[in-house]
Order: structure tokens, then sequence, then C-alpha cells
């Protein structure tokens, strides 16, 4: 069919070339260009122009404005076709990308996606299927081919109704605002090509002007230069960060993340101004710069930081760039005339296998690397197994205070002298009908970070006193059970108060409780300790240094301190089999012990052997597998009254020494 010449509206051809060329200078002023969603909106906005420009020479071209030779105007047309039927496998690209779907398709479905586009492609190429778009008659003038209209609305229905689709089924992925913003525009542009072929008007086609509106809205509302750009360095801002990795997380994309941190950005800051160092973080960004591209994301979301997010990266690959980042940020970078060294630390992680919450990136990037700032080497952070299983321990820990569900082991403490049961240790056990058994070692760590070491404390000591009060172990030769204090206790000014309370509630005597106090307690608690330890002395209760040996305490604290009793850690006796060397060890603080006139325990005894060898060198009481593990009160009352009514016999102790490994504290 051809088409009259002649009175065609030029205006909004030219607007909307004159719109998209300053659209395009716009945002190709950006310092960086921001992955591949980037791209995308960008490539959206370049064919834009290119199909406004190629409907204006067209359009020119039909109403003999510009003469060109046949091949001209075929060619040109062509183009033109080609950029104009483009936009709507572009914009189902870019929301492809907005959503993080993109990432997920494999190369079948890529490809898949592209067969409409190709399509249409080899029809425009091929001469004997382009008489089906469009051809030139022997006057010149333009004929619209049978199948035109085919493809152009086929192209339509397949890319926007696909964006349409996404849109609707992946809502959940984006912010509300953006979502509306992306439904809304993806309709528009869709709905503006309609019109056109509504109208079906060749000498009025406004459906590039209105798309071209449609890109300047996605662009404020989608592409916010004051949002996803860090003013001071030019590259990604915090903004974006948390909005990407939103994206990577409810879509379950696999990434990885480097983490970079400046630990004495704050004292150069002081030193030589925040101008100067901000000159020194633009050097870095450009550093920096050099690795974004398709599948790395670069943002400066603090000061002092610098984060890269990789995709399709290997867990080896991430590492490996990561110290490459290392080794630069280890060497000088320019200030002024001079050289400046930052002390950085750069640590690696996961999403979403290692972090999958926003809580545990805030954490990873805000907080987490203090843990290992004093490592020179780059480190991967096992953030989300680490936080998680904290989680779950706390939240276990908080649901056996509700339900009481705690529960007190005895351990025996043997009496070399009397060759009794003379004292006995309580340990504290815990298992959650969720996640199992927790080792006290773990629990009381977190309980200690969280503050429920005090709860649990005194949960320990009244189960004490009412063991105390209803077996009256005494009366088989029971003299005092030790009671594991903390550090985080021995700081609460209250504490004498607390025991107090207790022991008078049960009306027990105090001087059957004898509370153990860590060797890193002293260590790093000096005055406050000296200060609870007297006032509980002066009470009536004594004291244990447990675990002599491991921590930092010198041997004045020995001397200055009035400990009743010194335990030996078990590594000190184990180890003491091993060699002479280690054995001297043993027997050197065994030597001390006595020369301060204090008690000894050993503890870790699991053998014959060892008890008799801890007997020969004058070692007050004994402690381990040999004996007992740690077991339940009525068991451990069983054993008692047995023990101390006959002799002890080795085949028990034997058969308890196997499990050492599982229940030994």
């Amino acid at each position: 069919m051809s088409l009259e010449t002649g009175y065609y509206n030029f205006y909004f051809d030219i607007c909307a070339v004159a719109f998209n060329i300053v659209f395009l200078l716009l945002i190709s002023g950006k310092k960086i260009v921001i992955g591949r969603r980037y791209k995308y909106f960008y490539y959206l906005v370049l064919v834009m122009l290119l199909a406004s420009l190629g409907e204006l020479c067209t359009s020119l071209i039909r109403d003999g404005l510009w003469q060109v030779s046949n091949g001209a105007k075929v060619a040109i047309n062509v183009l033109s076709s080609f950029f104009h039927n483009s936009i709507g496998f572009l914009l189902y690209m870019y929301v492809l990308h907005i959503f993080g779907i993109f990432r997920h398709l494999t190369m079948r479905i890529r490809i898949m996606i592209s067969i409409p586009e190709a399509v249409l492609t080899i029809f425009l190429v091929v001469p004997t299927l382009r008489k089906m778009i469009f051809y030139y008659d022997s006057s010149g003038h333009y004929c619209v081919g049978r199948w035109q209209n085919a493809l152009y609305w086929g192209i339509i229905l397949i890319y926007g109704c696909g964006a349409i689709l996404a849109v609707v089924i992946y809502r959940k992925h984006i912010l509300k605002n953006d979502f509306i913003s992306i439904f809304i525009i993806s309709n528009a542009m869709i709905g503006s090509i309609m019109v056109d072929k509504i109208v079906n008007d060749i000498h009025l086609n406004i459906s590039i002007f209105l798309q071209s509106v449609c890109l300047m809205i996605a662009y404020i509302r989608l592409e916010n230069d004051s949002e996803v750009i860090d003013s001071e360095t030019g590259l990604l801002s915090r903004v974006a960060l948390w909005n990407d990795f939103s994206v990577l997380n409810k879509t379950n994309y696999s990434a990885y993340l480097i983490l970079i941190d400046i630990n004495n950005y704050d004292y150069y800051s002081r030193i030589v101004g925040a101008k100067r160092i901000n000159d020194v973080l633009k050097n870095m960004a450009s550093w920096l710069i050099m690795f974004a591209d398709n599948k790395v994301n670069v943002y400066h979301p603090e000061h002092e930081k610098f984060v890269l997010l990789l995709y399709d990266y290997s867990k080896e690959d991430a590492l490996r760039l990561a110290e490459n980042i290392r080794l630069r940020f280890e060497k000088k970078w320019d200030l002024k005339d001079n050289g400046v060294v930052f002390q950085t630390t750069v640590a690696v992680t996961g999403v979403p296998n290692q972090i999958s919450s926003e809580g545990q990136l805030y954490s990873f990037v805000e907080g987490s690397v203090e843990k290992i700032k004093s490592k020179a080497k780059v480190n991967f952070v096992d953030e989300v197994e680490t936080d998680a299983r904290k989680l779950d321990v706390e939240m276990a820990i908080t649901r056996a205070l509700e339900n009481k569900s705690l529960q007190v082991y005895y351990q025996p403490i043997y009496d070399v002298k009397s060759q009794k049961i003379k004292a006995c240790e309580a340990l504290v056990r815990m298992t959650d009908e969720e996640i199992g058994e927790i080792p006290p070692e773990e629990f009381i760590r977190i309980a200690e970070e969280t503050g429920q070491i005090g709860y649990i404390g005194n949960f320990v000591l009244e189960n004490v006193c009412k063991f105390l009060q209803k077996n009256n172990p005494k009366q088989y030769g029971l003299e005092y059970v030790e009671v594991n204090m903390s550090t985080i206790e021995c700081m609460n000014p209250d504490i004498l108060r607390n025991i107090d309370k207790i022991i008078e509630k049960y009306d027990v005597d105090k001087n059957q409780i004898d509370l153990e106090i860590t060797e890193t307690a002293v260590v790093h608690n000096d005055s406050v300790m000296a200060n609870v330890m007297n006032a509980l002395q002066n009470s009536g209760i004594s004291f244990a240094l447990d675990d002599f040996g491991t921590g930092n305490a010198n041997y004045s604290y020995l001397v200055n301190y009035n400990f009743d009793i010194i335990k030996i850690d078990k590594t000190f006796l184990w180890a003491a089999d091993d060699n002479a060397g280690n054995k001297a060890v043993l027997n050197s603080m065994i030597q001390l012990i006595q020369g301060l006139n204090r008690k000894a325990v050993v503890e870790g005894v699991e053998t014959e052997e060892q008890k008799e060898y801890l007997i020969s060198k004058g070692v007050d009481f004994l402690q381990g597998y040999h004996f007992s593990k740690p077991i339940p009160e009525n068991e451990f009352m069983e054993y008692l009254r047995e023990f101390n009514s006959t002799n002890f016999e080795s085949g028990h102790g034997k058969q308890v020494t196997e499990e050492r490994e599982i229940d030994y504290k």
C-alpha cells in the first residue's frame, strides 16, 4: 500500500530528537556506569535517540524534503524500523535487571527471549523478507508490507506483556514506590505505541516523543543520582548497596561482598583535614572503579569504607580479587606532596549463604570487621553462621530461663588425704528442644555478651542451695560445692546481696559454697575483684582460682588474692604424659601452690597412673573422669553414698573415661 506524501508534522520528532540528545548528555555525565541495569537504561535512551532520528529522516524522505537514492532510502528505513522496534526489547531487559531476574536465566532462556528481536532483524536484512514489512515502489513511494502490523504488534505484545508480567510477578522484590513507577512507565510506553497504531496516521507519529517522556520519568523516579551516587567519590552510595542487596536476597542470587575498612581514617582526618582526606578517597575510588563492569559494582557506604559487590564470581576468585586490593592498599596514597599508608582491613563474605538479612549486612559493614582488624591477610567472614547461631543460642537461653529448663550437673572432687569425695563442682548444662544440646563454653560466652549470665549464675546457685537443703550431702561426707562465677558477675556491685539472699532463702551455711573464679577474671578486673573477694570472704564464702595457667595472670596474683584452692587446668596434666618437659612444668606449678600454703586441685584425671603420680607429688584434690563425669543430682547422690561408704573401684572410672570427649567441661 503506497502512502501519500506531504503535510507530515515534524515537530514531535524534532522535539524527541532534541529531548533525547539532552537526556543522553545528562546521563553520560555520570562519573561511573552503574552496573548492567544502568547500562540497559543507557541503551534505551540511546536507541530512543536513534529511533527518533530515524523517524525524522524517513519522514523527510517520504515528503520529498530529502532526496536520496533508493538504496539509501531502504537503509535508513531499515535502521529506523530496527531501532523503533528494539525499544520494547530493551524495556523488557531493563525490567528484568531491575528485579534481578536476568542473572537467574539460563543461556537457553536468554536466547529464547531474543528470538522475536532476531526474527525482526532477519526480516529487515533479507530483501525478500523485508518487502513483507515495507518497500518503495517504482515511483519511489513508501509502501507498507502485508506483515508489518503483524510483526510490529507481535514485538509489542511479546516484550510489552512480558515486562508487565515480570512487574506483577516480582513486585515484592523491590520497594512499593519503585514497583508503581515501573508498572506505570511500562504501560505508558506500550500505550504510546498503541496510540500511534490506533490513530494510524503516518503524518502524526507521536510514539517516540511519548516514550522519551516516559524514560525521563523513569530516570527521575528510578535512577536518581542523589540517592544512588555518592557525592564524595562518584561511586555507588549506601542506598544503592542496600537496594542491590535487597534484590539479591529476595531473588536468592549468589554473590560475594568485599569490604575495605580504613582503620586509621579518623586519625588522618584530624591530622591533615577533611578536604585532603577526601582527595585521597577520590584517588582510591578512581582506582577501585577500574574493577567495575557487568560483574562488579563499587560502593562507598561510609567515609572510611568501600564495598565491592561481585556477581558470577567463585569464592576463590573473590578472595583473589580481595587480596589484590589489599596489596594495593598496603602501599602509599598521594596526599599533596607526601604519601600516606593507611591501616586497612579487607574482608569477604557471601550473599545469601553468609548474609541473608539487612541486619547482617549492617553488621558486616559496620561492626563485624572489628573482630579481625589485627589480622594482616584477607579474611572470609562467615557472618550468617555466626549471627544465626548466636541468635538461636540467645533465644534458647531465654527459653531455658523462662522454662527453668537448665540443668545442674555435679562432678566429684576426690580428697587425697581422706580418700573420700569431700567436694564437687556444679556445672550448668543446656539442651534446647529446637537446637539440641549446646556446649557450656558456647552458651556461657553468649550469655555474657547478652547480659543473661547473671540470671544463669543465680539459677545455678539457687539449684545448688536447693540440692544442699534437700539432700543434706554433708551427712555423706560432702563438705562444699564449687560454683563457677563469671567475669561479668564479678563486676556486679549487688553480687554480695544477691548471694546472701539466695543462701538465706534455703538456710544453707556459707562455708558449704566455694566460688570458682577464672584466672582471666582476676587479670581484667583487678581492683573490682579485690573488693568483691574481700566482701564475700568476710561473709564466710571461700574462693578457688579455676583453670590456673591458662590465663594471663602473673604469680603475684596468687600472693595478693586469698584463694583457698588453686585448680590446675587439665591441659597441663594431659601434656605431662607427652614428655619430661611438660611434666616438669606441672611439677613446678604444684610446688608453687604448695609453697604458698594453698590447696591444689588437678583437673582432668583419667587414669589410675595419673592419680598415683599426683598423689606422690602431694596434690590435695583430684578431679576428672577417673572418678566420674558430671552427672545429674540424683545420680551424684547415689555415687556419693556408694563411694564414701566403700573404697573406690577403678572399673567405674574406666567406664566413664570413655565418654570424656562428649561431656567433659
